[in-house]
């Protein structure tokens, strides 16, 4: 698994060096939740067609040494309020989590497949010099 993970990110590097004139970036993060006590890790794409709007497809994985282990795979819509720095956006998306170990927890609304339901964030980017 950890091979496949490396080739796919590979590729995509490769690919996104070809295109990077094209206002699309790559992001790797580290995940801490603190409401499970959680480590996991996660990685998106930014796409950015025009000024103000950007799509972001990410995904994220908290691994099975974790209470809760769990996979995100989701995108977001940013739309941009103002263009210069510090950037000032609106972020809004949509989330399919698979929740593996959900049969370790005595809940009944605990499921296997989840929707998260679309979200809105406020965000301010700084670019650094």
């Amino acid at each position: 698994m950890i091979k496949k993970i490396i080739v796919f990110t590979a590729i995509i590097l490769v690919f996104l060096s070809e295109i990077s004139a094209q206002k699309i970036g790559i992001g790797a993060s580290g995940i801490y939740n603190f409401q499970t006590n959680g480590l996991g890790y996660g990685i998106r794409v930014h796409y950015q067609p025009t000024t103000r709007l950007a799509i972001v497809p990410e995904y994220s994985r908290y691994p099975g040494f974790n209470p809760v282990f769990e996979t995100y795979l989701g995108a977001c819509f940013d739309y941009f309020l103002t263009l210069n720095s510090p950037r000032i956006y609106l972020i809004g998306g949509l989330a399919y989590n698979n929740w593996i170990n959900y049969t370790d927890y005595n809940n009944t609304r605990s499921k296997k497949n989840n929707l998260r339901r679309s979200w809105c964030r406020f965000a301010v980017w700084k670019v650094l010099p």
